[in-house]
Protein backbone atom coordinates (compact mmCIF):
# COMPACT_ATOMS: atom_id res chain seq x y z
CA UNK A 1 0.00 0.00 0.00
CA UNK A 2 1.38 3.14 -1.06
CA UNK A 3 0.89 5.92 1.55
CA UNK A 4 0.47 9.17 0.84
CA UNK A 5 0.04 10.13 4.25
CA UNK A 6 3.34 9.44 5.90
CA UNK A 7 4.27 12.07 8.47
CA UNK A 8 0.53 14.21 7.91
CA UNK A 9 -1.20 11.69 10.32
CA UNK A 10 -0.14 9.93 13.44
CA UNK A 11 -3.73 8.74 14.66
CA UNK A 12 -7.14 7.39 13.51
CA UNK A 13 -9.96 7.38 15.86
CA UNK A 14 -12.31 4.05 15.82
CA UNK A 15 -15.74 5.37 16.80
CA UNK A 16 -18.57 2.90 18.11
CA UNK A 17 -22.38 4.58 19.02
CA UNK A 18 -25.22 2.90 21.01
CA UNK A 19 -28.00 4.27 21.54
CA UNK A 20 -29.71 3.76 24.56
CA UNK A 21 -33.51 3.63 24.35
CA UNK A 22 -34.04 3.35 20.48
CA UNK A 23 -32.46 3.35 17.26
CA UNK A 24 -32.97 5.41 14.81
CA UNK A 25 -32.90 3.63 11.28
CA UNK A 26 -32.62 6.89 9.35
CA UNK A 27 -33.22 10.40 9.20
CA UNK A 28 -37.11 9.69 8.65
CA UNK A 29 -37.56 8.39 11.49
CA UNK A 30 -36.23 11.27 13.42
CA UNK A 31 -38.01 13.91 11.33
CA UNK A 32 -41.37 12.44 10.71
CA UNK A 33 -41.62 9.83 12.81
CA UNK A 34 -40.00 11.79 16.30
CA UNK A 35 -37.97 8.55 16.87
CA UNK A 36 -35.01 10.54 19.32
CA UNK A 37 -33.05 8.55 21.47
CA UNK A 38 -32.67 9.79 24.85
CA UNK A 39 -28.89 7.81 25.58
CA UNK A 40 -26.52 7.85 23.06
CA UNK A 41 -23.14 6.07 24.19
CA UNK A 42 -19.71 6.70 22.14
CA UNK A 43 -16.64 4.86 22.73
CA UNK A 44 -13.86 6.14 21.23
CA UNK A 45 -10.37 4.87 20.45
CA UNK A 46 -7.25 6.54 19.35
CA UNK A 47 -5.03 4.01 17.22
CA UNK A 48 -1.63 4.86 16.37
CA UNK A 49 -1.15 4.53 12.56
CA UNK A 50 2.25 3.14 13.42
CA UNK A 51 0.68 0.23 14.79
CA UNK A 52 -1.33 -0.82 11.84
CA UNK A 53 -0.20 -3.66 9.43
CA UNK A 54 1.81 -1.82 6.57
CA UNK A 55 0.75 -4.05 3.97
CA UNK A 56 -2.55 -4.37 2.05
CA UNK A 57 -3.50 -7.69 3.21
CA UNK A 58 -2.27 -7.44 6.78
CA UNK A 59 -4.58 -4.23 6.91
CA UNK A 60 -7.52 -5.56 5.02
CA UNK A 61 -7.58 -8.28 8.31
CA UNK A 62 -6.63 -5.74 10.80
CA UNK A 63 -10.13 -4.00 9.62
CA UNK A 64 -11.80 -7.34 9.12
CA UNK A 65 -11.55 -8.01 12.58
CA UNK A 66 -12.43 -4.73 13.89
CA UNK A 67 -15.96 -4.87 12.53
CA UNK A 68 -16.16 -8.33 14.19
CA UNK A 69 -15.12 -6.32 17.28
CA UNK A 70 -17.61 -4.13 17.02
CA UNK A 71 -20.25 -6.14 15.61
CA UNK A 72 -19.73 -8.20 19.07
CA UNK A 73 -19.29 -5.03 21.24
CA UNK A 74 -22.88 -3.58 19.66
CA UNK A 75 -24.18 -7.45 20.19
CA UNK A 76 -23.31 -7.28 23.45
CA UNK A 77 -24.16 -3.72 24.29
CA UNK A 78 -28.33 -4.27 22.72
CA UNK A 79 -28.35 -7.69 25.05
CA UNK A 80 -28.64 -5.61 28.14
CA UNK A 81 -31.95 -3.80 29.33
CA UNK A 82 -32.25 -0.61 27.77
CA UNK A 83 -31.26 1.15 31.32
CA UNK A 84 -28.19 -0.08 32.02
CA UNK A 85 -26.57 -0.26 28.66
CA UNK A 86 -23.82 1.21 28.26
CA UNK A 87 -20.18 0.41 26.50
CA UNK A 88 -17.91 -2.51 28.62
CA UNK A 89 -14.69 -0.62 30.06
CA UNK A 90 -12.05 0.76 27.37
CA UNK A 91 -8.73 0.88 28.57
CA UNK A 92 -7.65 4.27 29.68
CA UNK A 93 -11.69 5.18 28.97
CA UNK A 94 -13.21 8.30 30.55
CA UNK A 95 -17.08 8.92 31.07
CA UNK A 96 -18.57 12.45 30.28
CA UNK A 97 -21.80 13.20 32.14
CA UNK A 98 -22.96 16.78 30.69
CA UNK A 99 -23.35 19.51 33.56
CA UNK A 100 -26.53 21.38 33.76
CA UNK A 101 -24.23 24.41 32.93
CA UNK A 102 -23.26 22.83 29.76
CA UNK A 103 -26.28 21.66 28.36
CA UNK A 104 -28.23 25.29 29.59
CA UNK A 105 -25.45 26.77 27.39
CA UNK A 106 -26.10 24.34 24.53
CA UNK A 107 -30.11 25.30 24.76
CA UNK A 108 -29.53 28.76 24.46
CA UNK A 109 -27.28 28.46 21.47
CA UNK A 110 -29.49 26.45 19.66
CA UNK A 111 -32.41 28.81 20.73
CA UNK A 112 -30.55 31.90 19.29
CA UNK A 113 -29.20 30.33 16.00
CA UNK A 114 -32.95 28.83 15.52
CA UNK A 115 -34.53 32.46 15.99
CA UNK A 116 -31.65 33.89 13.56
CA UNK A 117 -32.31 31.62 11.37
CA UNK A 118 -35.99 31.84 11.24
CA UNK A 119 -35.75 36.23 11.44
CA UNK A 120 -33.20 35.47 8.62
CA UNK A 121 -35.56 33.28 6.78
CA UNK A 122 -38.52 35.93 7.18
CA UNK A 123 -36.48 38.51 6.02
CA UNK A 124 -35.59 37.01 2.84
CA UNK A 125 -38.74 35.40 2.00
CA UNK A 126 -40.58 38.83 2.30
Amino acid sequence: MQNNTTGYIDYIYDVTIGFGDCIVQSEVDFAVHGVCPKDVHYQVRKLKISDLPADDRGLAEWLINLWKEKEEKLRTFYSKDPSIREFDNTPEGKDYEISKNIYVTQMCIISFWTLTTLIWAYGFLM
